[in-house]
């Protein structure tokens, strides 16, 4: 960082100038909603089943070469359970430094369908059509948190905010729009 000194700042800037902000017109056409903003589930699921190189701290070892090989690694769905559970990678770790991972990921409350993300030579039963039921919150950091749960009654289909000892009635939406979703719990439509 520069350290100015006061006489170089003086001289330097005009201190008018500072809180005086033009907006651009493409600001505002620009400006995207609170809605908007987060990652969707499918761009996540997408990314978990796409086909990624293993590095050098990852090398696979082949039994024909026999020596340490760099590869690649795909997951593939080949078959859906009636109740999906999706952990979302919420915490990042590298050799030096571990952080949470705060990014909104906008889910679908129902209509969740994983058609595109099964093989399309698996067997299929039914559809694999999803609604959501529940979400599992991280409120924290990795040394220490509190977690939250908003759940869908299975009789009346009504929402509520489980808080420790609290249990609140919510609108579905508050389970939606939270960046602090961990884990998602979605019932297939059978």
């Amino acid at each position: 960082a520069i350290d100015w000194s006061s006489k170089a700042l003086t001289n330097t800037y005009d201190e008018d100038l500072f809180d005086v902000t033009v907006e651009h017109s493409s600001v505002k056409t620009n400006e995207i909603s609170e809605a908007e903003q987060g990652t969707p589930l499918t761009s996540c699921i997408e990314t978990f089943t796409q086909e990624e190189p293993l590095g050098k701290d990852d090398m696979w070892y082949c039994k024909q070469c026999e020596t340490h090989v760099e590869a690649l690694k795909k997951l593939d769905l080949y078959r859906l359970p009636p109740i999906l559970v999706m952990h979302l990678k919420r915490f990042n770790y590298s050799r030096l430094w571990r952080d949470k991972i705060s990014t909104l990921v906008d889910f679908p409350l129902s209509n969740l369908d994983m058609t595109p993300y099964v093989l399309p030579h698996a067997p299929r039963t039914e559809a694999p059509i999803y609604d959501l039921y529940a979400v599992v919150n991280h409120f924290g950091s990795m040394g220490g948190g509190h977690y939250t749960a908003y759940t869908q009654h299975a009789e009346e289909g009504t929402w509520h905010l489980y808080d420790d000892s609290h249990c609140t009635p919510v609108d579905p939406e508050a389970a939606l729009h939270n960046a602090a979703a961990y884990v998602l719990f979605y019932k297939r439509r059978d």
